[in-house]
């Protein structure tokens, strides 16, 4: 699935949240960014990764790039099931695929500059899932 970078996010095409920006939806099918992403970042997003995870699903998404290099023995490491969500120190909200952090390793993807802030962001107190949660709720009833 891809959207460009810093558009707004609508969850499953329907639900409109003009208050996160999507990151790092990439596909074949569009070029994007690459260049440099600190390793010591990359690794902090990893390692974050499980507390940032939301929106579940119940399949994998392969990585579109290995899926064609490899064909259907995509490397584990290469799929993803979930969306993770980060806010930077400006405030802003970001919706990346779980496979961001694949995208930045294996395939140079630079993000833009503010979601690698959000990346250095060291909140525990900050809950993706409960913002998730109310921002859609409050979406639903505008």
């Amino acid at each position: 699935m891809y959207f460009a970078d810093l558009t707004p996010y609508a969850y499953r095409h329907s639900l409109a949240l003009p208050e996160v920006l999507n990151v790092g939806w990439l596909d074949d099918q569009h070029p994007y960014t690459q260049g440099h992403v600190p390793k010591d970042l990359v690794e902090k997003l990893a390692a974050a990764s499980p507390r940032l995870r939301t929106h579940p699903t119940q399949g994998v998404h392969a990585c579109p790039f290995c899926a064609r290099i490899h064909g259907e023995h995509v490397p584990i490491d290469a799929m993803g099931s979930a969306e993770l969500w980060l806010r930077a120190p400006s405030g802003q909200i970001y919706a990346s695929p779980e496979l961001v952090v694949h995208y930045i390793r294996a395939h140079e993807y630079r993000p833009p500059i503010d979601w690698l802030a959000a990346c250095d962001l060291d909140d525990p107190t900050w809950d993706p899932q409960q913002t998730a949660k109310e921002l859609h709720w409050r979406a639903m009833e505008r």
